[in-house]
């Protein structure tokens, strides 16, 4: 099932992680301060969210703070970061969205990996409409980015399976068809504009400029999409 309106469209945006215990990737400085991906993903996210509305789209968020939807059980890691994506797909789904953008950034143990890459499930019914979102938002970031004088790695439209959700799962809770999980009823996507963990990237993320620039990428690269869903 793929869910379409007409205009105005609703574009569900996902701040990934979050809360006491879903931090993502995170850089820390000499001064003992720290970079942490669940604050960016939510400045970014709500950064698009203005741009989004201020073009004509609705917009929900799945999180407007630093907190989760569900509780948290300590001996159960893995069972508390489903449900807690599930109740991130329930909402998101009983708005009825025309999309679905999960705002994230990477992290490595190896400080040289960098870059910009945007994740897709290509084996979904709507699979097609997933690469087109997942291609106009990737292009999108690559532009911005180099406009702030930075050149990334370009590491590509990728697989989702690639995240990895259920270990018995091929693809990410988010956007994939895991038993047992209610699905995302719509075209989906995982963005990672930069690592945390690259010194580089780390100095381009703390500068606001660079993170409005990323967040009008995604919604250009949004634009992109419904202009080519509507035959543009």
């Amino acid at each position: 099932m793929q869910i379409q309106h007409a205009p105005p469209y609703i574009v569900a945006i996902d701040a990934g992680h979050g809360g006491p215990y879903y931090f993502g990737a995170a850089h820390s400085f000499a001064d003992g301060s720290h970079l942490i991906e669940k604050d960016l993903n939510l400045d970014i996210a709500l950064r698009l969210e203005a741009l989004l509305k201020a073009a004509g789209y609705s917009t929900v968020l799945t999180r407007r703070g630093d907190y989760t939807l569900t509780a948290f059980d300590p001996s159960q890691y893995r069972a508390s970061q489903r449900a807690e994506l599930q109740a991130r797909v329930d909402l998101v789904n009983a708005a009825v969205a025309d999309i679905l953008v999960s705002i994230h950034f990477n992290g490595s143990d190896d400080s040289s990996q960098g870059g910009t890459e945007v994740y897709y499930n290509p084996d979904r019914s709507f699979g097609p409409a997933s690469y087109a979102l997942a291609s106009s938002v990737h292009d999108a970031l690559l532009a911005a980015i180099r406009g702030l004088g930075y050149e990334p790695r370009d590491r590509g439209v990728r697989n989702d399976a690639e995240v990895g959700g259920d270990p018995t799962q091929p693809h990410s809770f988010l956007l994939g068809t895991d038993e047992g999980f209610r699905a995302s009823l719509m075209p989906g996507i995982i963005g990672e504009a930069l690592f945390v963990s690259n010194e580089a990237e780390v100095a381009l993320l703390m500068r606001d400029e660079a993170r409005q620039a990323m967040a009008a990428a995604y919604k250009a690269g949004i634009d992109a999409y419904f202009h080519w869903l509507n035959g543009g």
